[in-house]
């Protein structure tokens, strides 16, 4: 499909899920992550990334939580946000950066900063981001065996071990049937 820029794009109709919980999964086992929470931060450090916040003001007028910059290898997200949010957004990012989004650094700035919502390659890019997250953070293996290990504990208690919201928890776990 041709942008208009003279650049040629391939629009993927559907996500790469499969992909995108490989990818995580890989690195959880790269990293030699056997337990909840996932240091995101550090895993984006040893990726060669940086993480940076930003102010609220700065964030509220890009309307986004966080973006990677593949340029100069920083990762940047609201300080605003809570600290669950922002584990969430890092993890995010890296799903950006595994899944090779950023690798056509001008088609990912257009993606970040120009892109509709209702833009097709924006929506496979964040829920394939989004996938990548959530298996980094909660991956099946990890909930399945949280809950016969604790099968007494809520799920605001799994949210806290696990360094995600609620709200993440409860849709992964409806996800995966758990």
């Amino acid at each position: 499909m041709d942008t208009g820029s003279g650049n040629e794009t391939c629009v993927k109709q559907q996500p790469d899920y499969n992909k995108a919980e490989r990818l995580a999964l890989n690195l959880l086992e790269r990293y030699e992550i056997y337990e909840p929470p996932v240091q995101v931060v550090e895993i984006a450090f040893k990726e060669g990334l940086n993480v940076f916040t930003l102010p609220k003001e700065e964030m509220d007028n890009l309307s986004i939580s966080g973006y990677i910059n593949p340029v100069q290898n920083k990762i940047y997200v609201n300080r605003a946000d809570p600290y669950v949010r922002q584990r969430f957004t890092i993890a995010h990012e890296l799903g950006h950066w595994f899944m090779g989004h950023t690798k056509d650094t001008q088609a990912y700035s257009n993606f970040v900063f120009r892109s509709s919502v209702k833009d097709a390659n924006r929506n496979v890019w964040e829920r394939e981001a989004d996938y990548f997250a959530a298996n980094l953070l909660m991956p099946k293996h990890f909930i399945e065996k949280f809950l016969k290990t604790y099968p007494w504990v809520t799920n605001k208690d799994f949210a806290s071990m696990f360094g995600v919201s609620l709200t993440a928890l409860e849709i992964r776990r409806n996800f995966l049937g758990l």
